[in-house]
């Protein structure tokens, strides 16, 4: 009697064979490590959610002569002004998650002071008719998370903020930028999102673009048509104790605000561990040296994840040398690696390189001790230093290829010394 092997057994046993013959290797689709799993993480929308995001007040629209809010623990606030609105307060409800603020008419002002020390208070969404906030209407506020300014807003006066140290992101749908508002102190994690059209007013001093001409705030480009961050603007990044990014300059200073070929908005870490940089320009260049430990200037051990923007084009020299990320994921446009880039990045265990990629510079990946598996896609071998790129690398170390350019790669005079490790793929 003949026995009957299970399907998926057969299965595993051809991908075992083809994988143990050298051939080309079938992809596992629901593999979180395969490059093409389509399951990715929106770490973009987790820094910086829409507004609203989660919360009851994420579809609810505020009537001209109202102010929507939520608290953290489920009751009311108290106001400390109840005129001064462009009207009287009426009445101040609270139900199913949502408080409102009642007037006789439309509110265009919110007072100064209007909600001061107001310590339950987590989201607050205003009309359309607002125009103006007034100083200190929202200090001390400690636990207030976010706020909307609709785009009749012409004036947010200095210190609005004062205390709010769990404030997290100001939205400014605006068409013009408003240069009165002041960082808050004691908090490192907020950020000011513009639409891109205003990024050009945010960093109109390039030398120091925390300068307070014309505005000294962390700034992040923001599509406000579609509620998320321009990601090309941002470089990703997670830390497994919270802390932010460190960056060095050339000349031997690091700073957390920094120039580098580029004008630097923004160093947010939230205490998750989930950061990023936030760049007045599209990031087409990571700078070089951007995050290594030069002579230990700066220490970027505790960096585990970086996400590269998709207009990126050129990783410079050491740009992300020395950090613990695990994984790393180079998008299609990118076309060069710069010398040592990933240089002594041990804990470094995978690697996609996009289709774009024509250049990889000695030693890029030197170091790289735990470097399992390079997924490269691009079907032309891409250039690479005579001298390699890779070094010290694991006994299961694999790189994966397209399958039709399998051939190219293993005859390849520069990419023939790896030929070994090189295996067909279907990407």
């Amino acid at each position: 009697m003949k026995k009957l092997f299970p399907i998926a057994f057969c299965a595993s046993l051809v991908a075992l064979l083809c994988v143990s013959c050298g051939g080309v290797e079938t992809p596992d689709p629901n593999d979180p490590n395969n490059p093409n799993n389509p399951a990715t993480e929106d770490l973009y929308s987790q820094l910086i959610p829409p507004p609203f995001h989660g919360t009851p007040l994420e579809n609810l629209e505020c009537a001209p002569n109202e102010i929507l809010y939520c608290t953290k623990y489920g009751f009311p606030i108290e106001p400390t002004q109840t005129s001064g609105y462009n009207g009287t307060l009426q009445s101040n409800t609270y139900e199913n998650g949502v408080g409102r603020l009642v007037f006789d008419t439309d509110v265009t002002v919110i007072p100064g002071k209007a909600f001061e020390k107001c310590h339950s208070l987590t989201y607050m969404k205003f009309p359309s008719t607002l125009t103006a906030i007034n100083k200190r209407a929202f200090a001390e506020c400690e636990n207030l998370i976010s706020l909307y300014l609709p785009e009749n807003v012409k004036a947010f006066d200095d210190n609005v903020l004062d205390g709010c140290l769990a404030f997290e992101v100001l939205y400014m749908n605006l068409n013009k930028l408003i240069t009165t508002i002041t960082k808050i102190e004691g908090n490192d994690s907020f950020v000011v999102c513009v639409p891109e059209a205003l990024m050009a007013d945010c960093i109109d001093d390039p030398v120091d673009p925390w300068s307070t001409s014309p505005v000294s705030l962390p700034f992040a480009a923001y599509d406000f048509e579609n509620n998320k961050v321009c990601s090309d603007y941002v470089l990703l990044y997670k830390t497994n104790n919270g802390e932010p990014a460190q960056l060095y300059e050339d000349d031997g200073q690091y700073t957390d605000v920094t120039r580098m070929g580029q004008v630097l908005g923004a160093n947010v870490c939230r205490p998750s561990g989930l950061g990023a940089l936030f760049f007045g320009y599209p990031l087409t260049t990571i700078p070089s040296s951007l995050l290594d430990q030069f002579d230990k200037w700066v220490d970027n051990h505790h960096i585990t994840y970086i996400k590269v923007p998709s207009s990126t084009t050129v990783i410079g020299d050491y740009a992300l040398a020395e950090t613990s990320i695990e994984e790393i994921d180079i998008p299609d446009n990118v076309e060069r690696l710069g010398e040592f880039a990933f240089d002594c990045c041990t804990s470094l265990k995978q690697a996609t390189l996009g289709r774009g990629i024509t250049s990889i510079s000695l030693g890029a990946f030197d170091g790289a001790k735990s470097l399992e598996k390079v997924y490269c896609k691009a079907t032309t071998p891409p250039s690479i230093h005579q001298w390699g790129i890779f070094q010290d690398y694991p006994e299961s170390f694999t790189i994966y290829v397209p399958e039709e350019s399998l051939d190219a790669y293993r005859t390849d005079p520069n990419w023939e010394k790896y030929s070994e490790y090189i295996k067909g793929y279907k990407f």
